[in-house]
């Protein structure tokens, strides 16, 4: 009678066993379809912030080369970003992935003749269309052509000519100030996902790095260096990110597949 009960607790314990492995199992595919990134969407959103989104705002004036503009502030929209940072970023955007930008040399054999933009050989010359694909694409935005000249605090020149519809672009005089040794580095937290609206979600890590030797790189929160958070090693400081200033990157994925940015906003 007792080794009957003994026999009977056992398999009692295997089922309750199995229960709760597939109540877990049942719990994490409920996750990834409404929660939690995938393998193949976490790759592909640690490219584009890579590439793309955790630099906006290069090509402004600073010491970062312009990247840390887009942490300056609590929260920046496609409306709030200088026009010249996204046709900068778009530039990178469409070389990158193959958009066609070409332009008629006759186009630009005319334009070098009227002497209008000086030595044409001194630009780089984009087709409107190309660089407005490539602003739809990273912003899901139609972009409105404008030359933008001598912005305040940029150190590209964006020329439009609409009559061929061209971009020119080259560097201007103001100074950079960029340096070599110091750099913005984040740290992604958590990645997630809104199924229903495919709006996706990426919670980073932002530190302020300075090159000291070949071995050591100083990460403080702070653009001015002055909140140090490790002084020794060369890699983000994992075991202080909560020292850090952390930034939601709110992406949406269109029909065709591209992740576009639509805000990122502080949330400590």
């Amino acid at each position: 009678m007792k080794n009957l009960d003994f026999k009977k607790l056992l398999v009692f314990i295997a089922i309750i066993a199995i229960v709760i492995v597939l109540i877990f199992a049942g719990m994490k595919l409920v996750g990834n379809g409404s929660g939690n990134t995938n393998k193949e969407e976490q790759e592909k959103l640690n490219d584009v912030m890579e590439d793309y989104f955790s630099v906006i705002t290069e090509g402004h004036v600073s010491s970062y080369n312009g990247v840390d503009v887009l942490y300056s502030k609590d929260k920046t929209t496609y409306d709030d970003l200088n026009k010249a940072a996204v046709l900068n970023l778009a530039t990178k955007y469409a070389y990158e992935n193959g958009l066609d930008t070409s332009v008629l040399n006759t186009y630009l054999e005319q334009l070098d003749e009227s002497g209008l933009y000086g030595d044409i050989s001194e630009y780089t010359a984009y087709s409107g269309k190309g660089l407005r694909q490539a602003v739809l694409e990273l912003f899901g935005e139609e972009f409105e052509d404008i030359s933008i000249i001598n912005e305040s605090g940029f150190i590209y020149d964006f020329f439009y000519v609409a009559d061929f519809d061209i971009y020119l672009v080259k560097r201007n005089s103001i100074e950079s100030y960029a340096s070599k040794e110091q750099n913005v580095e984040y740290k992604i937290i958590e990645t997630s996902k809104d199924k229903k609206t495919k709006k996706y979600f990426v919670t980073v890590a932002v530190a302020y790095t300075y090159q000291k030797d070949k071995d050591t790189i100083i990460y403080a929160s702070d653009s001015n260096g002055t909140n140090i958070v490790s002084d020794s090693g060369n890699t983000f400081p994992e075991d202080k990110i909560n020292e850090f200033d952390k930034f939601k990157f709110t992406l949406a994925l269109d029909d065709d597949g591209h992740y576009t940015f639509e805000n990122v906003e502080k949330v400590s």
